[in-house]
């Protein structure tokens, strides 16, 4: 409540660099808070944390179970031994911050934290580039306090750290496309292509929406023989950056490569881990994330596309109703799928509340300002109470250890060096947290002499 009231006072003097600074601050101390969860999730952070463990010492490998000494399953992504499950930025990231900082907690989310940070700072300058700095102030205040973001940046709900990265790699792209189509300088092109291609490899070919908004930004300002010509420099360099990996999995992996490339289209024709919805899934969920109300920001962009068919408004539309569309169509639905268009949600909230701010003196009836002025309050206080909901600030559940953790630091104590545990309730915690070897079912006799053979000695949890 301080900060947001300092942010506000300093937006009325027009300080708006100590606007952005005081949001960051805002934003860091949110985030910070959520990350520090003694514990990993169920999911998906304790898979993407196990695996860069598992890649600190070979990022060219990722594994999940690291010495595979009982049958498995290549197909399943949450058991299997080499795990191509995900691209690999976000793993070999995590993995490098765990070398640098240890295999803890804060080396598994210090860089999803940093980085969600500094996309606030992104949203700022989209909008402020786009706009002016007051749209790039409420924007990135929006971006700072939403609450899905902040539990993702934390690791408290499903598709957690690869959804934050994905996210940034996509702003990061179409804010420096955004610099090029003002400046002409092929330098945030190919910088633009880098960050294209660094998404690619985070979360695949969603992060080709890039492409569009890059082509609708350029369309007034290039001939169209020179915006063939940068699109195809933009996704050149892209190329150049992802697809080395993907042929470097089909050569050494090519029995996991292919399926999880099957069962990436899977996610468009089949429900899977039973996550899917009705076709206006997404449409539903912008209430949630954004607060019940956010719907009028949208139809006034839809209506101004169509009036005034400004290439702004049709960038941000597209950045917008693409990721919407594509993904209603797809069988399986989680709400992290969408989140990268979460930055020009914000702009065209901010906008239209800059927009009836503007026009509050034209109102001719008490009524009517009244209205207005609900709408804009509502437009930030529903978002903060949907943040306050999800960071759960006064409860005490994601403050404490679990029981199995003091379990874990039992294990932590056995003079064993070769431990493999069974009948384990948390395997995936175990062994990020210990060097013992887990398994959730209990062993058959004969997995139990095959692997004292091996010299292990077995433990239940």
């Amino acid at each position: 409540m301080i900060l947001t009231y300092l942010i506000w006072k300093c937006y009325q003097k027009q300080k708006f660099h100590s606007s952005i600074l005081l949001i960051i601050a805002f934003a860091a101390c949110l985030r910070i808070f959520t990350a520090s969860d003694p514990f990993l999730h169920d999911w998906d952070e304790r898979y993407h944390a196990l695996v860069a463990k598992n890649s600190i010492n070979h990022p060219l490998k990722p594994t999940l179970y690291e010495n595979p000494i009982i049958d498995y399953d290549y197909k399943n992504w949450s058991d299997n031994h080499v795990w191509l499950h995900k691209q690999p930025i976000p793993i070999w990231t995590m993995a490098l911050s765990m070398k640098v900082f240890g295999t803890n907690l804060f080396g598994l989310r210090f860089p999803t934290v940093f980085i969600s940070i500094l996309m606030v700072l992104f949203t700022f300058l989209i909008g402020k580039a786009l706009y002016s700095p007051k749209v790039g102030i409420i924007a990135a205040y929006l971006h700072a306090i939403n609450g899905l973001i902040i539990e993702l940046s934390g690791g408290r709900v499903a598709t957690d750290h690869i959804d934050i990265y994905f996210l940034f790699f996509i702003e990061l792209s179409i804010l420096l496309s955004i610099y090029f189509s003002k400046h002409k300088q092929y330098l945030y092109l190919i910088a633009a292509g880098v960050s294209l291609g660094l998404a690619v490899l985070t979360k695949w070919l969603p992060a080709l929406i890039v492409v569009p908004i890059f082509i609708s930004l350029s369309l007034t300002s290039n001939s169209r023989k020179k915006l063939a010509l940068d699109t195809l420099i933009l996704f050149t360099v892209s190329l150049i950056v992802f697809v080395p990996w993907q042929i470097f999995i089909a050569i050494e992996y090519p029995l996991e490569s292919t399926w999880e490339k099957h069962y990436n289209w899977l996610h468009l024709t089949t429900v899977l881990s039973k996550q899917t919805g009705p076709w206006f899934y997404y449409i539903a969920k912008l209430r949630i994330h954004y607060g019940e109300i956010m719907y009028l920001p949208l139809v006034w962009l839809i209506y101004q596309i169509i009036k005034k068919k400004q290439p702004k408004l049709i960038t941000l539309g597209i950045w917008i109703f693409i990721p919407i569309g594509f993904f209603s169509l797809s069988m399986t639905k989680m709400q992290g799928y969408t989140l990268f268009n979460s930055p020009a949600i914000f702009i065209v909230i901010a906008l239209f509340i800059i927009t009836l701010k503007n026009n509050l003196k034209g109102f001719n009836r008490q009524w009517k300002k009244g209205f207005a002025i609900t709408i804009i309050t509502l437009l930030i206080i529903l978002p903060i109470r949907y943040s306050i909901e999800r960071i759960k600030p006064f409860s005490e559940a994601n403050q404490k250890k679990p029981l199995y953790m003091k379990k874990i630091e039992l294990i932590n104590k056995s003079p064993s060096s070769n431990l493999v545990i069974h009948s384990c309730p948390k395997p995936i915690e175990t062994m990020f947290f210990t060097n013992a070897i887990a398994y959730e079912k209990e062993l058959t006799n004969q997995e139990k002499q095959k692997i004292i053979n091996l010299g292990y000695t077995i433990m239940e949890f």
